[in-house]
């Protein structure tokens, strides 16, 4: 969930792919019943997938002013 949020600030290519891995990971952890926080495991996810959309929406936008540019 941490680095979904940090995703979203810091480095939004990166960081949001790890936090989907590590969401995954953990949540299916919880669900086998090896640990806890499958809350936080799903936040995680949500937050990972949000940052690789914004990443691909400044991706986009990025790409259609250079072109504009032009």
């Amino acid at each position: 969930m941490v680095l979904g949020i940090l995703g979203l600030v810091l480095i939004p290519i990166i960081l949001p792919i790890i936090a989907l891995v590590l969401g995954t990971s953990a949540k299916r952890m919880a669900d086998r019943g090896e640990g806890g926080g499958r809350g936080q495991a799903v936040a995680g996810i949500v937050m990972g997938w949000v940052g690789v959309g914004f990443a691909l929406l400044g991706v986009t936008v990025a790409t259609i002013q250079g072109i504009g540019a032009m």
